[in-house]
């Protein structure tokens, strides 16, 4: 990583080994190498409309050791912060997968967004449209591998009273299609309730 006042260059490579261990869900693939690059430009004002901008551009690629490239990702994303605490980061993606010997590309839309301009209570939310692929082979409506449209929603709202308790309700909504429009093949609504209480103690 290499940063300055107004910009920041990074660069990652990754690689997982065919033996690791991944049952417990956290990584979806083993066997590869990953390179990700991405630069974010930093603009900083005293402007309500944009106390704090930051662009950036990325690419993001998974390799197969014995058969090269499997995916690549480019997309490029903003944050955005106004005056009064009020945030909002667009996403934007372009993604090319090979899935069972077939290129497929696809695009990812997300945008979030939240307010925290009163003290004890803050409010956030993300929209989410993807073209994802449909590994399972029973869901396809053909033979070929296919995208699949997922979209999800999700919502949140914080409650402060005193700085060491706070409340948060939060609600998340996801659809998987056979296309856009299309049947149903998966969907998911999750509500979640979370209190937090922190106890202070001063150490000598």
């Amino acid at each position: 990583v290499w940063e300055s006042d107004s910009l920041r260059m990074q660069a990652l490579w990754e690689h997982i080994g065919d033996a690791f261990r991944s049952e417990a869900g956290f990584l979806t693939r083993i066997g590869y190498h990953r390179a990700f690059q991405k630069v974010d430009y930093y603009y900083r004002s005293e402007n309500a409309w944009g106390r704090f901008v930051s662009p950036g551009v990325y690419v993001d690629q998974y390799i197969d050791p014995s058969s090269g490239l499997t995916e690549r990702i480019a997309g490029g994303n903003t944050y955005w912060e106004f005056g009064g605490r009020i945030y909002v980061f667009p996403e934007i993606e372009h993604r090319r997968e090979l899935v069972d010997e077939t290129w497929l590309d696809g695009m990812r839309y997300e945008v979030s967004a939240g307010v925290s301009t009163l003290r004890w209570l803050s409010v956030s939310g993300s929209a989410l449209v993807t073209d994802t692929p449909i590994r399972d082979a029973s869901l396809r409506p053909g033979d070929a591998p296919t995208n699949g449209r997922f979209v999800a929603q999700t919502a949140s709202l914080t409650l402060q009273p005193t700085p060491a308790f706070d409340l948060t309700l939060s609600h998340s909504s996801s659809r998987l299609r056979e296309f856009a429009g299309g049947p149903t093949l998966d969907q998911q609504d999750l509500w979640r309730v979370r209190a937090q209480y922190f106890v202070t103690r001063t150490v000598d």
